[in-house]
């Protein structure tokens, strides 16, 4: 109920504040002086996910869902940032703890061409990893870039280092596939696909991310997930595949 109220008071303020910049837009007509001076698009762009679900009374059950990205773009260099972590608990006792960090660079070759480099750290002990450490360096391309839909393809060659809950390790090199659509099929509705597969000696790990978000203003969105990851090798008592189901308020930023 305190969210509900929170959430309606936010989107009530954004319509007040979008009418009262329309109103003041159109009272004072912009000149050619004032659009030369106009503020230069900040190179900072980025986006705060948050999805909470508390139960009481029969069951006690806690569940927090949160995601932030950082990106920063000049020239034909962008850099991106991104930090989730996911913590259930039932009846007071732990039944999900995952986190994950991701750095990624790529540099724009061509007009469809790209070079990146990816950076990755993975704690998810309920999954059997203790920890898990990727690098890998590779080349995209963009193999459609319209108004209202992308896809872009990868291909890369890197290493990775996994630390089991069962104290075994595994250390191999790896092939990385990868590839991304998104498709704003409305001005306020957008859906994005990612399936990345990375495949060594050791194990096969295939994740799949799907998401559709629906603006509520500029700044403000809901955003419904879906993320399927399954692992060819697992600690015996573990499953190979997960899947997460969240439904989270998200933040739009720049600078």
């Amino acid at each position: 109920m305190v969210i509900g109220k929170y959430f309606s008071a936010i989107c009530l303020l954004s319509l007040v504040s979008s009418a009262v910049m329309a109103a003041t837009t159109a009272d004072k007509p912009t000149t050619p002086t004032q659009q030369s001076t106009a503020k230069p698009k900040s190179p900072w762009s980025g986006e705060a996910e948050v999805g909470i679900l508390m139960t009481r009374g029969n069951t006690h059950t806690d569940t927090q869902n949160i995601k932030l990205g950082v990106q920063y773009t000049t020239g034909p260099w962008q850099h991106q940032l991104k930090l989730e972590s996911l913590h259930a608990q039932d009846n007071n006792v732990v039944s999900a703890d995952r986190f994950s960090a991701a750095f990624r660079s790529t540099y724009q070759i061509g007009e469809k061409a790209y070079a990146f480099g990816n950076l990755k750290h993975l704690n998810d002990r309920f999954s059997g990893f203790e920890s898990r450490n990727t690098e890998v360096v590779g080349y995209g391309r963009k193999l459609y870039r319209l108004p209202t839909f992308t896809w872009d393809v990868e291909v890369g060659l890197g290493a990775r280092q996994t630390h089991y809950t069962d104290d075994t390790q595994a250390n191999d090199g790896i092939v990385r596939l990868a590839t991304e659509l998104n498709w704003k099929f409305t001005p306020t509705s957008e859906f994005k696909q990612h399936i990345n597969v990375e495949s060594g000696s050791a194990n096969t790990s295939t994740t799949s991310s799907s998401s559709l978000k629906l603006k509520v203003n500029s700044s403000l969105a809901m955003k419904l997930g879906l993320n399927v990851q399954n692992n060819s090798t697992v600690p015996p008592g573990k499953k190979h595949t997960d899947t997460i189901t969240s439904v989270t308020l998200v933040y739009d930023f720049t600078g």
